[in-house]
């Protein structure tokens, strides 16, 4: 009996403690007002991949050209509109989701170069509107990209150079016949290529499907 109380203490705690793990946020200020996410004193917690990134506070949002950038999940334009900018650096998002939109914000990435690493799902529009603009660099994602997450979303994504690899499921959503969902790849010389300066790349078990548009 008290062998089982131990027991049952030790789980209540452990889920506790998990419970503080994924309620640490880190919210962008821009405080310093240098734009940069390496800067510590533009966040209110600077992100370790234990935290929740909140990108908010208009533009331009912070801008990520260096190396070693991190979170456990990163939300743009979270409750408010934001922005964010990869140029030259690298963002890991360790555990969860990258989302553009939510919660009354819209949010906005701009991918210059560099690489972003996602572990679960890449949503642009997660309830509100979200937008890509990508002309160079790799985004590398786990399991599924979604254009937009939500049907009730909008979301747009503009490909005019760089490289989106997906290991899960390409979706996209309309409304009725509304699509809501858009897909502008502007690069390219063929119609299905594996060279074109813009495109992205499904794999699924041991296919690969190159979407590319003149």
């Amino acid at each position: 009996m008290y062998a089982r109380l131990i027991y049952l203490i030790s789980f209540v705690l452990a889920l506790s403690l998990v419970s503080n793990v994924q309620a640490q946020g880190a919210t962008w200020t821009d405080a310093e007002g240098d734009h940069l996410w390496s800067t510590p004193g533009n966040w209110s917690e600077f992100p370790t991949l234990a935290h929740w990134a909140k990108i908010r506070n208009g533009l331009p949002g912070p801008i990520i050209d260096s190396e070693g950038a991190v979170a456990r999940r990163v939300h743009v334009g979270y409750a408010e509109g934001g922005a964010l900018t990869v140029d030259e650096g690298t963002l890991v998002v360790g555990t969860d989701d990258l989302l553009l939109g939510k919660n009354g914000g819209s949010g906005i990435l701009n991918m210059i170069s560099g690489t972003i690493d996602v572990a679960r799902d890449f949503e642009v529009g997660g309830g509100d509107p979200g937008i890509v603009n990508m002309t160079g660099g790799t985004i590398t994602v786990a399991d599924d990209f979604m254009i937009p997450e939500l049907i009730a979303s909008t979301a747009e994504v503009n490909l005019d150079g760089g490289t989106i690899i997906i290991n899960g499921d390409l979706t996209m959503r309309s409304d009725g016949d509304t699509m809501n969902g858009k897909l502008n790849v502007t690069a390219g010389t063929n119609a299905i290529s594996a060279i074109c300066e813009a495109r992205i790349i499904v794999f699924r078990a041991l296919s690969q499907v190159f979407l590319c548009e003149i």
